[in-house]
């Protein structure tokens, strides 16, 4: 279910991928609204870009619009806004706005306090397809729909808290059952800090006029 949280009902409002949400909560300043949409839409692309669009439409008349997605998939290419501004950064997809400049990792599946705890981890996506199919086939639909994934890395993006130690857990015990190797990265959240304190004037993001569409060839300008 979507989930709003109100700190101030002034200043721009975010829509945000709920696989960033405790990032999110701890970086935002006050006055910025935040709405977060089920990591589970990233499924379906246009499902999501209609659900961010009805969002904007809903939440960005006379204000700026943040939007805490990348390109993911094209699910944000369409998009504008007619009241303000639309910001998102120029990212591939959510993943970089914990890792920063974090080198690609061939093989490996990211997990994320927030992502453990509001999407599903590779073996819950295992037991889905055991459910639906069988354990003969689900167990064959998962190998090849994972059969690049040899790794789990934990994005570590939060200090402490009874949070971090339970998501690391299901993280590592996920790596564990599937037999796949495990590691802790170091998260960088300097890029979604930026997003969100408005400090945009960097190539990092787009910013977008009033009424502008997002443009997937934007994603690639130097």
């Amino acid at each position: 279910m979507m989930s709003t949280g109100y700190k101030h009902k002034s200043g721009p409002v975010c829509l945000a991928c709920a696989s960033l949400k405790e990032e999110i909560e701890s970086l935002a300043p006050e006055n910025l609204m935040l709405k977060f949409y089920p990591i589970g839409l990233h499924e379906s692309p246009a499902l999501l870009n209609q659900a961010l669009q009805r969002g904007i439409l809903q939440e960005g008349s006379d204000r700026d619009v943040i939007l805490a997605y990348g390109l993911c998939s094209r699910s944000t290419v369409g998009l504008f806004n007619p009241g303000g501004k639309l910001v998102l950064p120029r990212s591939h997809d959510c993943i970089r706005l914990l890792r920063g400049t974090g080198e690609a990792q061939a093989g490996s599946y990211f997990l994320s306090p927030s992502w453990v705890r509001y999407g599903r981890t590779p073996l819950q996506e295992r037991e889905k397809l055991i459910k639906k199919y069988g354990k003969e086939t689900g167990a064959w639909v998962f190998e090849n729909m994972f059969r690049h994934y040899r790794r789990i890395i934990f994005i570590k993006t939060l200090d402490s808290g009874e949070s971090v130690k339970e998501t690391l857990v299901l993280a590592r015990e996920t790596a564990r059952q599937l037999q796949w190797d495990f590691m802790v990265e170091r998260g960088s959240t300097g890029l979604l800090e930026r997003l969100l304190q408005c400090y945009w004037d960097s190539r990092d993001f787009l910013v977008l006029a009033p009424g502008q569409r997002v443009e997937e060839s934007m994603f690639f300008r130097s």
